[in-house]
């Protein structure tokens, strides 16, 4: 099944590609270096001839690449998807971040990590009719998407990494965590228990607040997540006397379960609102249950964007809080 290999051979890669066989392969034997991947963030190449595109494969594809990101208060797509036509593709789009070639050919997904520059991810999909595609993605579709979420979520805590701010390092060093935070962030308050950070970027800000809570029970996690954060942004003021940051009981948050170093943890995205204001955005919460301490962990990333997109702020700081580390505490 040639989807399966090509990203080892390069076979589909090269067929569509501005360059021939022989040019790539000879490139390869010479250990030149990579480019770095180009493209925005949250952008997404996809390689499909117009007849597909504009059927039932198009339709799938957009139904697990397209789809609406979640936690906003207008709906923005998971993805920017940038459809080329096999004919059109050329080395402008060879080095693009997130590529996708999709081509008629026997059942099969295969994806390689810098393919063809640096920090790329490219996927390569292969069926024999729309029907087959659409039924192979049914099946590969949310985790292949997913794929590419997380590609990004990695960009950004490595760029991030590259900037990372030392502000309250001793503090957090005593709350025993760790968390990659661009520098062009300022720490706003840094007390026991709590750390606050905030961004103020053409009419944008984007806020991370770090703090400990007792140890949530099972039961109720949902509610319990929702008042402990409500708690802590209560010194998140807005811009008049007595306003105050609050989660938006109007439009229920999501919850999902996960995983940080072994521990349990409950990531939620929703609204937020100022109460006694009129400004409001989105956030991504990940708390997590430090039993062997007897605590709950929070990292919240939350934006205000009035009039904008949020989604490329919003994965910016999923980056933030997904890069939170237990370390030991001094």
């Amino acid at each position: 099944m040639r989807a399966l290999i090509l990203l080892i051979t390069g076979s589909l890669l090269l067929m569509v590609s501005a360059c021939s066989p022989d040019e790539e392969s000879k490139g390869a034997s010479n250990g030149l270096i990579k480019p770095k991947a180009t493209g925005k963030i949250g952008e997404l190449v996809v390689v499909m001839p117009d007849s597909w595109w504009n059927d039932t494969a198009g339709a799938a594809f957009r139904t697990y690449f397209g789809n609406e990101y979640p936690g906003l208060p207008q709906r923005e797509t998971a993805f920017t998807l940038v459809h080329i036509n096999p004919k059109e593709y050329n080395r402008l789009f060879k080095t693009h971040r997130n590529l996708i070639l999709v081509e008629e050919d026997s059942t099969g997904l295969a994806y390689e990590y810098d393919r063809f520059a640096k920090g790329q991810l490219v996927m390569a999909i292969e069926a024999p009719s729309v029907e087959a595609f659409a039924a192979l993605l049914r099946k590969e579709g949310q985790k292949a998407s997913e794929e590419y979420r997380k590609a990004e979520i990695n960009r950004l805590n490595k760029v991030h990494a590259l900037v990372r701010t030392t502000e309250a390092n001793d503090e957090l060093a005593k709350m025993g965590l760790r968390i990659t935070v661009p520098n062009d962030f300022r720490l706003n308050k840094a007390e026991d228990g709590f750390i606050w950070f905030f961004r103020d970027k053409r009419e944008i800000t984007q806020g991370v607040v770090i703090y400990i809570s007792d140890l949530l029970p099972d039961m109720g996690m949902e509610e319990g997540i929702i008042a402990a954060r409500d708690s802590a942004t209560l010194v998140v003021e807005g811009g008049v006397e007595g306003a105050y940051m609050a989660v938006e009981k109007l439009y229920a948050p999501s919850f999902e379960a996960t995983e940080i170093q072994g521990r349990f943890a409950m990531k939620t995205r929703g609204l937020w609102k100022m109460e006694n204001d009129f400004m409001g955005g989105s956030f991504v919460n990940l708390t997590i249950w430090d039993e062997a301490n007897q605590r709950s962990v929070s990292v919240d990333g939350f934006v205000y964007a009035p009039g904008k997109d949020k989604r490329n702020y919003m994965m910016e700081l999923e980056a933030m809080v997904q890069s939170l580390q237990f370390v030991n505490a001094k």
